[in-house]
């Protein structure tokens, strides 16, 4: 048979069917980056760690995934996070490769006094903002971004934190997705019936939960803000993609987070966690099959589908729940008994840390409040002040009291907001030296780390120290303090950079384990954030032509080169046949 014979045989592919009759009715103009150049598409499963991936595809949880890997030679590697492993840091990294001064979720800046929490649009935009200030172009340029918490430099943003609100003349806004919703009745029927088996499935994991006994955090919304992550908001990022891929956009990426929810809440293991990554595994299927349908065409672009999360989650207790008072009433309660000692009053230390603690919480609600009620919440802390026990009365506590704690999971910042400028530890020491100790000692912290004097970083343990200096020379006396992690050794130099950027607290502290359960600073059943090898190994799912080892990288802002080669005109490093 002749090659033109076989040519005139070949079927002709296929349509993509929904897809095309939405293309079309929403009147969607074809991508203008050159179509020979290899486009990518990355799908992020957030919070879903490597080992907790491993245990999912055994147990069917993901089962085209699992056929990916087994029958089609998809390659999957574990990648090493760095620090902090949260998503806004694992973002900026993988699009920038630059995620200087993002210590964690949330923290204090000292210079403005702002508090500073990355579930804000404005904080992710300001954020952003500073890194685009610095020179790296985003990944996402020429692209499309969806249900991120950053834009990449994208020239479409859909359901993206920082720049939830804008309108930068992309063809695709949200006028289009209120089309998509209620033209599209076969969608929208669908998101309705997901949601209400969503909302049984939720029912049914909290009432097993409090027949078995497990601890559980208290839900809020959570299952109203659940049902439009994990449904709502995946729908609408799997069936944009599709559109991307018919439109011939080059570089995609979206976020699935329903699972990273419902991690927090119930736990990265629970059975709830795992059905939602079932879900997902659908989606997954779709978009896979949807490039694979679509490359059929003759003068299509080709595109690479790469899977990967932005950190793992452990199980965790939380440190209220183990301690029975927070992280921030227990470090004031030893400034409080420190002080009272020196007059033979140690016994109020509880009551005065309580009141401290409260008056620590009005100063915070007063960085978040408008500047007319400062002046309110600054009276009810005098009102505080005034029923002091007589013995603390008499104290001067507006200096070593002032404590504020950015906690992300099992990593905390403290800062001594007192002063403006960043303390070392040589200034805590002679500030607040009962108090470091005391934390140094707690068997729910497994290691401290701040600035030393001449610039460098001292990490702190019950088991050494470790004082580096700014010329990389190391002084170690004792055993490693960061020998409680398996990769602790490891990642002593993100330790070194995430105290040495500039809005880190004065204190980091890296929680350490309680009967095999992460010691959470939060209020979760489920975290990440710190050194754990759980939080720290985070998965890349790629299909056989992509080569691109990262066992040797530190971490994911190494990634970025795997999606910078695209713009480059390399794609990707494409292994020999046989």
């Amino acid at each position: 048979m002749t090659p033109a014979t076989q040519s005139a045989k070949k079927p002709p592919p296929r349509r993509l069917g929904r897809t095309s009759w939405l293309f079309d009715r929403l009147g969607l103009s074809p991508s203008d980056y050159p179509v020979e150049r290899r486009g990518f598409i990355g799908i992020q499963i957030d919070g879903l760690g490597y080992y907790v991936l491993k245990s999912a595809l055994t147990r069917r949880y993901l089962p085209f995934v699992r056929k990916l890997v087994k029958r089609r030679g998809w390659r999957l590697q574990r990648m090493r996070v760095g620090l902090p492993a949260t998503t806004p840091a694992s973002q900026l990294a993988l699009f920038y490769g630059d995620n200087h001064d993002v210590p964690g979720f949330r923290w204090f800046e000292k210079d403005t006094r702002a508090v500073q929490i990355t579930k804000s649009s404005a904080v992710c935009a300001e954020v952003e903002k500073r890194i685009r200030a610095r020179g790296p172009a985003g990944v996402l340029r020429h692209g499309s971004s969806y249900c991120n918490m950053f834009s990449g430099d994208a020239e479409r943003s859909t359901l993206t934190l920082s720049t939830l609100g804008k309108s930068d003349g992309a063809p695709f806004g949200w006028s289009h997705l209120l089309i998509f919703l209620l033209l599209w009745i076969g969608l929208f029927a669908r998101i309705v019936a997901l949601s209400l088996w969503e909302t049984l499935l939720e029912l049914y994991d909290h009432l097993r939960a409090l027949q078995s006994g497990l601890p559980m955090r208290d839900e809020g919304v959570f299952p109203l803000v659940r049902v439009f992550t994990h449904v709502v908001f995946r729908e609408i990022a799997t069936q944009g993609c599709l559109l991307d891929i018919h439109r011939g956009v080059p570089f995609v990426y979206l976020n699935y987070s329903g699972y990273d929810e419902v991690a927090h809440h119930r736990g990265p293991t629970s059975l709830y966690a795992k059905l939602v990554l079932r879900d997902i595994d659908r989606q997954v299927k779709r978009i896979v099959r949807a490039t694979e349908r679509w490359s059929e065409r003759e003068g299509a672009r080709r595109y690479d589908v790469v899977l990967l999360s932005d950190h793992g989650q452990s199980t965790t207790i939380p440190w209220e729940h183990l301690h029975g008072q927070s992280l921030t009433q227990f470090l004031l309660e030893r400034v409080a008994e420190n002080r009272l000692r020196r007059i033979g009053a140690a016994h109020r230390g509880k009551q005065v840390g309580r009141a401290l603690a409260f008056a620590s919480w009005l100063r915070e609600m007063e960085l978040w409040l408008p500047k007319p009620l400062g002046p309110l919440v600054r009276r009810v802390g005098s009102w505080m002040g005034d029923r002091l026990p007589d013995e603390a009365s008499e104290i001067d506590w507006s200096g070593a009291s002032q404590l504020l704690v950015m906690p992300t999971g099992s990593l905390a910042h403290v800062y001594f907001t007192a002063t403006h400028d960043a303390l070392t530890i040589e200034e805590i020491q002679r500030r607040s030296g009962e108090l470091l100790a005391a934390v140094v000692a707690h068997p729910s912290i497994a290691a401290v780390a701040a600035r030393t004097e001449p610039g460098g970083v001292e990490i702190r343990s019950k088991r050494g120290s470790l004082r580096i200096a700014p010329s990389g020379e190391r002084h170690l006396v004792g055993d490693h303090p960061l020998g409680e992690y398996l990769l602790g050794e490891a990642l002593e130099s993100e330790v070194v950079r995430l105290s040495r950027m500039p809005h880190a607290g004065d204190l980091v502290l890296m929680s350490s384990k309680h009967a095999g359960r992460v010691v959470n600073f939060q209020v979760e059943m489920g975290s990440h954030g710190g050194l754990h090898l759980d939080e720290q190994s985070s998965f890349l799912l790629t299909p056989p032509e992509v080569d691109f080892p990262v066992e040797s990288l530190g971490s994911l802002r190494e990634l970025h080169a795997l999606f910078a080669r695209y713009h480059e005109g390399e794609a990707v490093i494409v292994r020999e046949a046989g």
